[in-house]
């Protein structure tokens, strides 16, 4: 049995999230008794450089598919190219990260391998077995995945960086013919410059809600003590609702 870890890349690097998630698939190997973790980087230029960053990480092998159909980023077409790459190492199980693309491209993997999925995982137990938190949080329940492939999705915050193991793993690229699809078309991709930290990564968050009471009071009070403290900014949705943030702030359920 082997693990299939897709790690989200930025070009020819690793954020703190890829990182995290190879932590994810090394205690999943060790707690489940898979005989090896196999990483998988998807993009076009800069996914042959990012494997081999990735090969420094303490994982068995790594697979890239570096291919124009992958750049810029749709579900379909990843989807595609993680079942490919499951199939060819004959992955029992597929770990993504709980980011908004995981999210979007995980579920899509799980319906293709016919695999029962368990989102937002927190640990890796015994074989099917994995924490997670329901009811927004209020409880860690163990939960068990019977079908033969099983699919997760791991928080971030769960899991240290990895940390580089001294030696390098092989590198090996993975022909995946993309099928293509009039489904999904790409428009546009509208990015936010900011030199705070990342909401999902930040030590600290100061966050808002309605008594902010508009945009600009959030500029004024929130953003300040942000600032000086190196923290992200968090909303409410009752405040991402009234406009006064923007929906990537948003924390919380309700």
């Amino acid at each position: 049995m082997s693990i299939l870890v897709y790690l989200e890349n930025a070009g020819a690097e690793l954020p703190k999230g890829a990182l995290c998630t190879i932590v994810a698939a090394l205690q999943a190997k060790s707690a489940q008794g898979h005989d090896k973790a196999v990483g998988l980087i998807l993009g076009n230029e800069g996914a042959d450089a990012a494997a081999n960053v990735a090969a420094a990480y303490g994982l068995d092998e790594v697979l890239y598919v570096q291919n124009a159909g992958l750049d810029p980023y749709l579900a379909i077409p990843h989807a595609e190219a993680i079942v490919a790459a499951a199939q060819e190492c004959g992955a029992s199980l597929v770990i993504g990260l709980s980011s908004t693309r995981g999210k979007d491209v995980m579920p899509r993997v799980a319906q293709v391998l016919d695999a029962g999925q368990a989102s937002d995982v927190l640990e890796f137990l015994s074989e099917g077995k994995f924490k997670r938190p329901m009811y927004a949080g209020d409880i860690i329940a163990t939960v068990e995945i019977t079908t033969d492939k099983k699919v997760t999705t791991v928080r971030q915050t769960a899991f240290d960086p990895a940390e580089k193991s001294g030696s390098s793993c092989s590198v090996r690229a993975l022909q995946v013919a993309l099928s293509g699809t009039d489904a999904q078309k790409f428009v546009a991709f509208d990015t936010v410059e900011s030199e705070r930290p990342e909401l999902t990564e930040a030590d600290i968050v100061v966050s808002g809600g309605r008594a902010m009471k508009s945009e600009e009071n959030f500029e004024k009070y929130i953003a300040p003590l942000a600032d000086a403290l190196g923290a992200a900014i968090g909303a409410s949705r009752a405040a991402v609702d009234s406009g006064y943030a923007p929906n990537d702030w948003q924390v919380g359920q309700t």
